[in-house]
């Protein structure tokens, strides 16, 4: 991680908790908007991607567990060009587009409909929140979508006998997630060959429950309700997640 993160040079973007569930054949993932005005160990109150920013994984995984009082094992963390490369190296994934939009900071419409989407494209997809009615939250759904039909991508990678594809698709994984020091290319590569058992029907999606938004220290952010939310991740440690969705 030395080599990923400089003190102040980067800020997360997007910031997701992920639980595997026995046998790895559920898996159930909160989105904590990156807007979300939090309590950050020796900072104060921020923005939650601040904490990458000041004081790296370390403090960002501290805050995370802090916010929602669960214990974190792994912590992995993927840019912008890895993006592009895992997405292109499972042969592009499939995103329905509920409905026309236009990106103008990105100057890109998206067309409604079903596309098989290449790395710069999905890139593009995820990543707009101008032209969208409910903002950053709509780009939380967008990257909920994209996750979900990535997981099924890799399921029918690591399901399929031709050996030299399903090497070529771990290679790209472990050549482009950088996870912590207690998790092993080899492990992360068990843990990929596991998801054959994981459908994409069986993977949970919701976001951090948010009380309101506000501006604060002339900055927008989202207040959350943090009970809500310690409720919600300890029924997913206990296997009776509350409001989850597919």
């Amino acid at each position: 991680m030395a080599d990923l993160w400089k003190a102040g040079a980067q800020r997360s973007d997007t910031l997701m908790l992920v639980h595997l569930g026995p046998g790895e054949r559920t898996s159930y993932t909160v989105s904590i908007p990156r807007d979300s005005w939090v309590p950050i160990p020796g900072h104060g109150s921020a923005k939650i991607n601040a904490a990458f920013s000041w004081g790296g994984p370390q403090l960002l995984v501290e805050t995370v567990e802090q916010l929602t009082r669960v214990r974190i094992d792994h912590f992995a963390v993927i840019d912008w060009h890895g993006f592009r490369s895992l997405t292109d190296a499972v042969g592009g994934v499939p995103i329905t587009v509920p409905a026309d939009s236009y990106d103008p900071e990105q100057e890109r419409h998206f067309t409604a409909g079903t596309h098989t989407m290449n790395g710069e494209e999905a890139l593009s997809y995820v990543r707009q929140r101008h032209g969208l009615p409910g903002g950053e939250l709509d780009r939380i759904k967008r990257q909920q979508q994209f996750l979900r039909a990535l997981i099924g991508e890799i399921r029918d990678d690591v399901s399929i006998t031709n050996p030299l594809k399903i090497d070529r698709m771990l290679d790209a994984i472990t050549g482009t997630v950088s996870v912590d020091d207690q998790l092993s290319n080899g492990d992360l590569r068990d843990l990929v060959l596991g998801l054959r058992h994981l459908d994409s029907a069986d993977a949970y999606f919701t976001t951090a429950p948010i009380v309101r938004s506000d501006f604060i220290d002339r900055q927008y952010v989202l207040i959350l309700d943090r009970a809500g939310l310690r409720s919600l991740c300890h029924g997913i440690e206990t296997g009776n997640p509350p409001g989850t969705r597919k």
